[in-house]
């Protein structure tokens, strides 16, 4: 979990946001957010292997049905240092939704290089994150 310092989403965190360690975390291989709890994240680790320019990136998330009692929208992203890998502003309330990108790697990305998975929403939601992972070209 990234502080405000670390986040480059830092101009969407509100000033009341929070993400207690109870809503989010691992369940089996799946990384889960409950908003009821944790309104606003961004999450970080390092890429485990270098990504050549010409490789993609392959991402599998979904939401549960979105639900909030003023209509609004939430935000998704996933960046690799300074690159916007993939984005989306779901509409609240909303039905369940299932996202499967494939993106091209625009430049070589060295090993080690923070991969970002960034979720702000409002309402009381669930959200997975399956996997970011590299295709090889």
């Amino acid at each position: 979990l990234l502080s405000a310092d670390e986040d480059p989403f830092i101009d969407h965190r509100p000033d009341d946001a929070n993400c207690p360690t109870w809503s989010y975390g691992l369940e089996t291989e799946i990384f889960e957010i409950e908003t009821n709890d944790c309104t606003y994240a961004s999450f970080a680790q390092p890429t485990a292997r270098p990504l050549a320019a010409g490789d993609s990136v392959a991402l599998e998330l979904w939401h549960l049905q979105l639900w909030a009692p003023v209509a609004t929208t939430g935000h998704i992203a996933v960046m690799i240092d300074d690159w916007l890998v993939w984005e989306q502003a779901p509409a609240i309330p909303g039905s369940a939704t299932h996202f499967a990108p494939t993106v091209v790697v625009p430049r070589s990305i060295p090993a080690g290089s923070r991969v970002v998975f960034h979720l702000h929403n409002h309402g009381t939601n669930s959200y997975r994150l399956y996997r970011i992972d590299r295709v090889p070209h």
